[in-house]
């Protein structure tokens, strides 16, 4: 039994020396791929049904344009990760993260070097915005949304600033706050918010309202306020 347990340990030991070694390597020593600034422009009679960005651990910031009529989304790629843009049959432009990286690439002492995403958008916007995001914030200026408006932040805040939407919102948090303002009126939506382990300002359930407003955390607080 005892030499059974002595050789656990001198075993643990050798997995835990591995590991050190190739976290050293990955940090110190791997070849870091160059990334590329780029943009994606597209005019917004092209993309009426909305867009879609599914991206990990990036900032997702928009931007707003008063004297354009075009979509730029600014983002940086390399050899490792890269985006795939596609508009669908309904008009969504959707951009997604491509990944192939290695197990090396996947040890960093931060995400530094990570370009942001930032989306320039019209003052209004015919469509409707979902985006999913990760160990980074979403960004949403003051904007007219016609359509519904999702976001999802896993590891990151959400942040709203007097952005008017048409139609309904979803908004969903893990370890970042839920901040902001929302043009309208309190009454103006039926609310369902849920903070785990966290605070919101939001009643539980609100049942009255032609708009709806979901809000779930999990170890954060929800601060939403409403303006007329």
């Amino acid at each position: 039994m005892l030499l059974k347990l002595k050789f656990l340990k001198i075993f643990f030991i050798i997995i835990i020396l591995i590991i050190a070694v190739l976290a050293i390597y990955a940090i110190f020593f791997r070849e870091v791929p160059e990334t590329i600034s780029k943009e994606y422009t597209v005019s917004t009679q092209d993309i009426t049904g909305g867009i879609n960005i599914n991206v990990t651990n990036r900032l997702v910031e928009l931007i707003v344009n008063e004297n354009s009529n075009e979509i730029k989304i600014q983002y940086g790629e390399n050899q490792k990760e890269y985006y795939d843009f596609q508009i669908n049959d309904n008009k969504v432009l959707e951009m997604k993260l491509t990944s192939n990286k290695e197990l090396f690439d996947y040890i960093e002492i931060n995400n530094s070097n990570v370009s942001p995403i930032k989306v320039e958008l019209p003052v209004q916007f015919l469509g409707g915005l979902s985006i999913t995001t990760s160990n980074n914030d979403i960004v949403i200026p003051e904007i007219d949304i016609q359509g519904n408006l999702e976001l999802n932040a896993n590891n990151g805040n959400i942040i709203l600033n007097s952005v008017n939407i048409s139609k309904d919102v979803n908004l969903t948090g893990k370890n970042g706050n839920i901040t902001g303002t929302i043009k309208g009126s309190y009454d103006d939506f039926s609310i369902n918010a849920k903070a785990h382990k966290g605070d919101s300002n939001l009643p539980a359930n609100k049942e009255d309202g032609l708009k709806k407003l979901n809000v779930y955390t999990n170890n954060v607080d929800i601060n939403l306020n409403f303006e007329d």
